[in-house]
């Protein structure tokens, strides 16, 4: 049974424990960049810095659902319709580069996350073959076998999480 909860982009490490597992999950996503050589040059700063905020987000939300009672996973759009449409209520977590992160953190090598594409259905409307959504599901995203390692391994638990409102992330 699938019960998962909406992605919350406004999660981030509080602690030492959780900061350290998040530095060497991303050391190896950047070891796996520079193996694979998937980018050709180094992020701007600012670059950077949403990279690094959209890790942490979806690093401390899986470790908040493994740890939580009600749910086994999140699900997330991966649209561009809605990832690359500004709001100020989305946050950084929510951005263009969101496919291309999930992309490497669920990769054979790495398996931090067991991802799940969403579909999208539609239907004919009318006798011209005009189609209309007609629903659909999201991308589920749920803690791999590696990041579950981790998180018994520097013993996590829901403390060691914030919310970025309260916190400078």
């Amino acid at each position: 049974m699938n019960k998962a909860r909406a992605f919350n982009p406004f999660l981030c490490a509080k602690t030492d424990k959780l900061m350290a597992l998040i530095a060497e999950v991303q050391t190896q996503i950047e070891g796996y960049e520079s193996f694979h050589q998937t980018r050709k040059r180094a992020r701007r700063p600012a670059d950077q810095a949403t990279y690094d905020r959209t890790v942490e987000a979806i690093l401390c939300d899986l470790c908040a659902v493994e740890l939580g009672p009600d749910n086994d996973s999140i699900h997330l759009p991966l649209s561009n319709k809605v990832l690359r449409a500004k709001s100020r209520y989305k946050g950084t977590a929510l951005g263009k580069t969101l496919p291309a992160i999930l992309d490497v953190m669920s990769a054979p090598e790495m398996d931090f996350v067991v991802l799940e594409k969403g579909h999208s259905t539609f239907k004919i409307v009318d006798d011209d073959l005009n189609v209309a959504f007609a629903g659909g599901q999201q991308t589920i995203l749920k803690a791999g076998p590696k990041l579950l390692s981790r998180i018994e391994r520097f013993g996590i638990t829901r403390d060691d999480m914030g919310h970025a409102l309260r916190r400078k992330c």
